[in-house]
């Protein structure tokens, strides 16, 4: 298992700084943004995977109960970004999500919900992931694919 770091914020190298992300929660790592909110943590980043969970909670669910589709569609282009980013971190290329096509398998209502994105294609301009989610009974519950753009960092 490699140290996950990557660059932050995306921009020329003197305006960075390199976090570990290894089991760090986004609420500590990036409060304020919306993954921040969910509470993603990331597991494991080994080369072409990345693993994490988020907590599904009841002020995550929808006004009837049922989980956002957005909820997912969101971890996951987290999650492919964040690979992508660790990726070309230090080739002065930044990652930036493209698409992202999200399909909820069946309803989860609370507990963990684990991730886990799988790189399927690494070109120079563009990364293709595969993310499973998946509950405490380890059912599929949703799947997403997620391409993102590989660009080079222009000077300001």
């Amino acid at each position: 298992m490699s140290a996950f770091s990557v660059l932050w914020p995306p921009g020329p190298a003197d305006n960075v700084v390199a976090m570990d992300l290894n089991g760090l929660s986004l609420r500590e790592a990036f409060p304020g943004t919306f993954e921040a909110l969910i509470g993603t943590v990331y597991d494991r980043h080994d080369g072409g995977e990345i693993a994490g969970y988020f907590e599904l909670t009841d002020d995550l669910l929808t006004a009837d109960g049922g989980t956002p589709l957005g909820l997912y569609a969101t971890v996951a282009e987290g999650a492919a970004s964040m690979g992508t980013a660790h990726g070309v971190s230090g080739q002065e290329m930044f990652a930036a999500g493209m698409s992202n096509e999200t399909t909820v398998t069946q309803e989860a209502l609370a507990g963990r919900i684990d991730f886990r994105a799988t790189l399927k294609h690494e070109a120079a301009d563009l990364w293709l992931w595969s993310v499973e989610f998946s509950d405490v009974t380890t059912d599929v519950v949703a799947l997403s694919a997620v391409h993102v753009a590989v660009r080079p960092i222009r000077p300001r």
